[in-house]
């Protein structure tokens, strides 16, 4: 009951977002993250204006008043049952525990990785206090660029010829991989390419029939090019 609640004041509240300032509240909360990016990148040898770009769609639809709400929900069901009950995003770079629970199994699985950066997690997720564990580092900032940063280290090293590509076509399809998911090894490069172009993304917090959709990639390649100026 308390989750039906929750989903009703989520539909209510959409109504009451200025759409047109979600633009600049992005770059200030880009802006305010920059330290913490860099950090990350610079920790695992990756493009720090790739990993701002990548995630910057996401804070364009940030929502405090919603994050809160589905901090709640993860709290509650995520902790107690696991992913299958509880996976809902959260975070500034809305980021679902399935995700963290994926990229925290690849890294330790490649072993060279983890063993060159020396970083290695606990990638249990059959006890509650496993995945709460997890829920603290997916709402501490630098996790949260941590975990983007080891997504890209991972599919640099599933997908070495994204190393041939041109900055904005690695942010193109790696922007693509992080909205709507890879399974490393059986997704392709032409799948990321198909649906790059696809334009399924909105910044409305709940779909109406007035709903805009855009293409994720674009709007991280936008960025990208406007932080390298």
């Amino acid at each position: 009951m308390n989750c039906i609640k929750y989903i009703i004041l989520l539909v209510l509240i959409n109504i009451s977002i200025p759409t047109f300032s979600q633009y600049s509240k992005a770059d200030s909360i880009a802006k305010d993250c920059r330290t913490y990016i860099n950090n990350a990148s610079t920790k695992l040898d990756i493009d720090p204006n790739i990993v701002e770009a990548i995630i910057f769609p996401e804070l364009i639809r940030y929502s405090e008043l919603q994050d809160e709400i589905e901090k709640s929900i993860v709290n509650g069901l995520y902790v107690k049952y696991g992913s299958n009950k509880g996976d809902f995003s959260i975070g500034l770079f809305q980021i679902k525990p399935s995700f963290a629970e994926n990229i925290e199994y690849q890294w330790n699985f490649t072993d060279t990785l983890a063993q060159h950066y020396n970083l290695y997690f606990d990638s249990s997720n059959k006890t509650e206090y496993a995945r709460l564990q997890r829920i603290k580092r997916l709402t501490n900032i630098n996790y949260q660029c941590l975990y983007i940063a080891i997504f890209l280290k991972l599919m640099f090293f599933y997908y070495p010829e994204l190393k041939s590509y041109t900055k904005t076509n690695q942010v193109k399809l790696l922007s693509t991989a992080y909205n709507k998911g890879v399974i490393f090894k059986k997704t392709t490069i032409q799948m990321l390419e198909n649906t790059s172009n696809i334009a399924q993304f909105h910044t409305d917090l709940v779909i109406t029939p007035f709903t805009k959709f855009y293409k994720y990639s674009d709007l991280a390649v936008e960025h990208y090019n406007s932080i390298i100026k």
